[in-house]
């Protein structure tokens, strides 16, 4: 099986498990548990943190008329923005660069675009219950945050560890049965430090 957009390599699960003498016996069992811990990720932030190969279209339907949510952008080149002006699912009108504006401005810590602003007389057609505006663009986030390479790492490993437990039941304590939770506080808490 393998990885596909996962926010952790093999080499670095291996190495946080401590077993970079194995010759792939786990391999398979390995890649599984990074594959569903970053799917769990981007399903629990709605989000993509790995960021699109190619510019792909998506469509929207505006609520306001000079701002547009449109979902993280890695990446201003090649983005565009078609326009439907006549409500019949045709994008035919295209905006200049100079016609939208992505942002927030000042991303810090490597965050994505997130709006576009109609600039200068430009508005985002509104009142159509068709999608009125396509975007194109490279999607997901400029490169994965650190905090999303933690998470996933924590969650690999007690996806890893989890074919040993018996009914959720780690292990049991003087106070009876140690159950593991559905998904750790600790790569809860990283990924809730993502909020914009």
């Amino acid at each position: 099986m393998a990885i596909d957009h996962g926010y952790l390599s093999l080499a670095e699960f291996k190495e946080a498990i401590d077993d970079t003498m194995s010759v792939g016996d786990n391999n398979a069992l390995y890649e599984r548990a990074i594959e569903t811990a970053s799917r769990q990720i981007d399903d629990f932030r709605g989000d993509q943190f790995w960021k699109s190969s190619n510019p792909t279209a998506r469509w929207f339907r505006p609520d306001h008329p000079r701002m547009l949510w449109t979902g993280d952008i890695a990446t201003t080149d090649s983005l565009a923005v078609k326009i439907d002006t006549l409500g019949d699912g045709t994008f035919a009108t295209t905006w200049a660069t100079s016609d939208w504006q992505a942002e927030p401005l000042v991303r810090r810590n490597g965050r994505p675009y997130t709006r576009l602003i109609a600039t200068g007389s430009k508005c985002f057609p509104m009142g159509c219950w068709r999608a009125s505006v396509e975007i194109t663009a490279t999607w997901g986030w400029p490169n994965v945050p650190i905090q999303v390479k933690q998470a996933c790492q924590i969650l690999a490993i007690d996806h890893f560890r989890s074919r040993e437990l018996t009914g959720g039941v780690a292990s049991f304590g003087d106070a009876g049965p140690i159950r593991v939770s559905a998904f750790n506080p600790i790569a809860r808490a990283l990924l809730q430090e993502l909020e914009l």
